[in-house]
């Protein structure tokens, strides 16, 4: 099998295998994912078939996100992902990772040396059970952006500048945020999905910051519209907003990392910005 850095288009093939494994990766994650590393998508390629993604995608130059691992149906359990999956850790050897990865493979990814650190839940509603825009809420071009990356960091186990600022530039999105006497207070940001919308992320100082958050980022959409919002579980505060909501579980990953990482605020992450990249 063949191991191939691939380009954006490959990123799309990447980002259809995820959508039919019931992902629901955004409209414009192609593009986005790409430009926030062009080096980070492989493929595993039979010939000129490709049958299997990974990236492994830079925050910098000592932390990158593991994520789209994926093997097309009929090729699982001919080891084609186990292939392209130490190609790729190895080419990232020396650097700590990370991923979000499915709860029943938690033990294959500790036999690559990955450690839990804590589960994430994948809550979903509708944009209806979150209305009336804050008028507090300003649109988060109004806000510094060198405050908008210090918020970032401090809910994130390392730091990723050219992520956020790519994240935040994407085309079609519902993005808002909070600020008081000069510092940024939390942000939103919404993307377009193959069903819905997906807010992430979502970083507040409150429960309350986080619900006018929310309010903004659904306000505006038909009210039957699908929302869905990937929290970190250890954020109570998080898991009683969406659940006093109405909103339920769908599904969860277990965040793991390779090494210890930083502390960070997960108190103030309400929204993970997004399970493949971390």
């Amino acid at each position: 099998m063949q191991f191939l850095r691939c380009q954006q288009p490959g990123v799309a093939r990447a980002l259809e295998w995820a959508g039919l494994e019931g992902w629901n990766p955004g409209q414009n994650d192609a593009a986005t994912f790409f430009q926030i590393d062009p080096g980070g998508f492989w493929l595993g390629q039979l010939g000129d078939r490709p049958v299997a993604s990974l990236s492994a995608v830079q925050w910098n130059d000592d932390f990158a996100f593991i994520g789209l691992y994926i093997v097309v149906p009929e090729e699982r359990g001919k080891g084609y992902g186990w292939q392209l999956w130490r190609h790729v850790v190895q080419a990232h050897e020396g650097k700590c990772l990370g991923l979000d990865g499915v709860v029943a493979q938690q033990a294959n990814y500790a036999r690559s040396g990955f450690q839990l650190a804590h589960r994430s839940l994948r809550w979903a509603g509708h944009a209806g059970q979150f209305t009336g825009k804050s008028p507090q809420v300003v649109p988060l071009h109004q806000l510094d952006q060198d405050e908008l990356i210090r918020l970032d960091c401090a809910v994130s186990p390392a730091d990723r500048p050219h992520y956020v600022k790519t994240w935040l530039a994407q085309p079609d999105t519902r993005s808002w945020g909070l600020a008081s006497h000069g510092s940024v207070d939390g942000l939103a940001v919404a993307r377009p999905c193959q069903s819905g919308w997906k807010i992430g992320p979502l970083i507040a100082r409150t429960a309350e910051q986080a619900r006018e958050l929310m309010h903004a980022c659904c306000t505006g959409l038909a009210s039957d519209t699908p929302v869905f919002v990937d929290a970190p579980e250890p954020n109570a505060a998080a898991q009683d907003l969406f659940a006093g909501a109405g909103f339920t579980v769908s599904f969860e990953c277990a965040r793991m990392y390779t090494r210890p990482v930083r502390q960070h605020r997960l108190d103030w992450l309400y929204g993970v910005t997004s399970f493949e990249l971390g």
